[in-house]
């Protein structure tokens, strides 16, 4: 059996700002689209995070890192 994962990630680039920090942007993007749903949504049902299924120590290989072992 071969364990497979798909994600799909998104880049973000400011070719006019070479010093831009794309931290800071693609959390600008994120909360452009909090403000967005929020004021579509009714009674606070904006999108949320959810990492209830994430495991950093863990992959799906199954191999897991000791937390005493992991950075920090």
């Amino acid at each position: 059996m071969r364990v497979m994962g798909a994600e799909t990630e998104y880049g973000i680039h400011a070719p006019s700002a070479p010093g831009a920090n794309a931290t800071m942007m693609s959390a600008r993007v994120v909360q452009a689209y909090a403000q967005v749903t929020r004021q579509r949504a009714a009674g606070g049902a904006e999108t949320r995070w959810d990492y209830t299924d994430e495991e950093p120590l863990h992959d799906a290989r199954g191999w897991t890192l000791e937390r005493g072992a992991a950075h920090p």
